[in-house]
């Protein structure tokens, strides 16, 4: 059952579990900065630890990288254009979900402590990232793939 679910979905469904646990435990803030400050220095290069940078692969490399790039600056443009000026610290929301899209939740982390965003906008900002994160890959692992793959034939 979890080989067919995945590392991924499994680690999200614990996440949203652990999150939403009733623990009031007293100091948890020092635990939880002293964990982000000690993740952060270690993403990139965990990020880049399955990469193989060879010629062969460099055309297919640089076709994901800038449709990686394009596709967070459409989410974060359209995203700004309809909920910036709605939200408080709409352009430090925006500027730290590119850093989430493009280097992870430690970037995010970062990225919020460097914009001074408030905690409780930051929360609900990485609350809602990961529940429809999770949304997503629950679709794509179980009906998304079939479905694309029907689109495909189409054309």
């Amino acid at each position: 059952f979890f080989d067919k679910i995945g590392p991924v979905m499994i680690l999200y469904a614990l996440g949203i579990l652990i999150g939403n646990l009733p623990f009031d435990i007293p100091k948890i803030e020092v635990v939880q900065d002293i964990a982000t400050s000690a993740t952060i220095p270690l993403a990139i290069p965990m990020m880049l630890f399955g990469c193989r940078f060879t010629l062969k692969e460099a055309s297919q490399q640089v076709r994901v990288c800038i449709s990686g790039f394009l596709s967070v600056f459409i989410a974060v443009v359209i995203g700004y254009l309809i909920y910036g000026r709605l939200i408080n610290e709409g352009a430090e929301i925006g500027g730290i979900m590119s850093g989430m899209y493009t280097g992870g939740m430690v970037n995010a982390a970062a990225l919020q402590s460097i914009f001074k965003v408030e905690e409780q906008a930051y929360v609900i900002m990485c609350s809602c990232d990961v529940v429809i994160s999770f949304l997503s890959l629950v679709f794509l692992v179980s009906v998304g793939y079939k479905f694309f793959r029907w689109i495909k034939g189409l054309l």
